[in-house]
């Protein structure tokens, strides 16, 4: 009933974002993109999926991620979880 805070839980990597995909030979759909494309929001998912790449992560794997920008620097908060919840191992 509401939100959970990320000091609470981590989300989900990349959780909330919308991603829509285009033809890479397509400069007009390129274009109306860039339009509603959020710099900031694209550094912290670039940041976040580079991660759970390097684990060879899925959406079905229990790693959570939260990439936050300050100023020039960008800050990971990461969790790898068991599948039963029965070990969390956290970083950042």
């Amino acid at each position: 009933r509401s939100a959970i805070a990320p000091e609470d839980m981590l989300p989900a990597v990349a959780q909330g974002c919308i991603g829509i995909e285009r033809r890479a030979d397509d400069p007009r759909a390129a274009e109306m993109l860039a339009a509603i494309h959020d710099g900031p929001s694209g550094h912290r998912l670039a940041c976040e999926r580079a991660y759970l790449s390097a684990l060879d992560g899925s959406c079905q794997t229990p790693i959570a991620g939260l990439a936050e920008l300050d100023g020039g620097s960008i800050h990971l908060r990461a969790e790898i979880l068991r599948p039963d919840g029965s070990e969390v191992l956290s970083d950042s």
